[in-house]
C-alpha cells in the first residue's frame, strides 16, 4: 500500500519486503534502517520492519495523524504519524 500527502511532501508506504517507509518523495530518499535529516533538522526518510511477515495494507489518517499497517499473519500495528 501506498499513501501520498501532498501536503507535507511525505509518501508513507508498505510491502512484501517487510518494510514500513516513509520520505520525502521529491528527494525519493530511503535509508534503510536508519532516520535521515534535512538541513532544517526535520527527518526526511524512515524505514521500519515491524514484522516478520509481508506487510499487506496500510491506511493513513490524516485527522489523527495515524498509520494503519496490517501483515499477512493478520497482525494489525498503529503508529503514531505526528512527529513526521
Amino acid at each position: 500500500g501506498i499513501y501520498i500527502d501532498s501536503t507535507s511532501g511525505l509518501c508513507y508506504s508498505v510491502s512484501e519486503d517487510k518494510k514500513f517507509r516513509v520520505f520525502e518523495y521529491a528527494k525519493n530518499d530511503v535509508i534503510s534502517g536508519n532516520i535521515a535529516y534535512n538541513s532544517n533538522g526535520l527527518i526526511s526518510a524512515i524505514e521500519l520492519s515491524p514484522s516478520s511477515s509481508a506487510l499487506t495494507a496500510l491506511h493513513v489518517h490524516v485527522e489523527t495523524k495515524r498509520a494503519f499497517i496490517t501483515n499477512r499473519s493478520g497482525q494489525s500495528f498503529i503508529y503514531d504519524i505526528s512527529t513526521v
